[in-house]
């Protein structure tokens, strides 16, 4: 059976910490409230997720009938293909952008060293 026990009172009955016997954590009420109000929210925002990706599958369908005739294979093996194809893509802009500003850097570097006289 778990027990509740208050270690530190608070003028703000929210703000009392309280300890659970057993494994011992250590909370207020405020705690509880903020996280039920975060669950709350996480809820609804993967009602609202899960409502959205159902309407993009209505119309996928609705403008691609075709697709409910693919195999549940090759629907995986398409979406596969094109997520990775996006992502790589993105990789790979990424990758430019990074040596870009390495080859930015390494001319600062040359840049200080010539004007200060650090060694690097």
């Amino acid at each position: 059976m778990i027990k509740f026990k208050m270690v530190k009172k608070s003028k703000d009955a929210l703000d009392a910490v309280i300890e659970r016997s057993g494994d011992v954590s250590r909370f207020t009420v405020r705690d509880i409230m903020q996280d039920l109000e975060k669950l709350a929210k996480a809820k609804n925002e993967m009602k609202v997720n899960a409502d959205l990706q159902q309407r993009i599958v209505d119309k996928v369908v609705e403008q691609n009938p075709e697709v409910l005739g693919l195999k549940e294979k090759v629907q995986k093996a398409c979406y596969l293909f094109i997520e990775c194809s996006e992502k790589q893509k993105a990789f790979n802009e990424k990758s430019k952008a990074i040596t870009k500003m390495i080859k930015e850097y390494k001319g600062d570097l040359e840049e200080i060293q010539k004007q200060t006289g650090v060694s690097l």
